[in-house]
């Protein structure tokens, strides 16, 4: 029986897939360190996740902070305004 284009198209592809399969095979150790620096660099990366939402926590509390004494610090220069007036109503410096 003659080999049909399909068939020779199917063994060109397997000779393809077998030759490819032993290179990975024989990198495997090579395969196995990039595994390795890839799993390192995540937990590198988690830990910096972790500290960037800390700060970002910490960003968020001190903008309430200073939101907050920003608002005091209005009420104290209205406060002193109307003193000032009060002084000055009284003949007070």
């Amino acid at each position: 029986m003659a080999e049909t284009d399909f068939d020779r198209l199917t063994r060109v592809m397997l000779g393809e897939f077998n030759r490819v399969h032993g290179r990975l095979d024989d990198h495997d150790d090579r395969f196995d360190a990039i595994d390795r620096r890839f799993d390192r660099m995540d937990e590198e990366l988690r830990a910096i996740r972790g500290e960037i939402k800390s700060i970002r926590s910490d960003l968020d509390d001190l903008t309430e902070r200073v939101g907050n004494v920003i608002g005091y610090r209005k009420e104290i220069d209205h406060a002193l305004t109307r003193i000032a007036a009060i002084e000055k109503h009284l003949g007070i410096r």
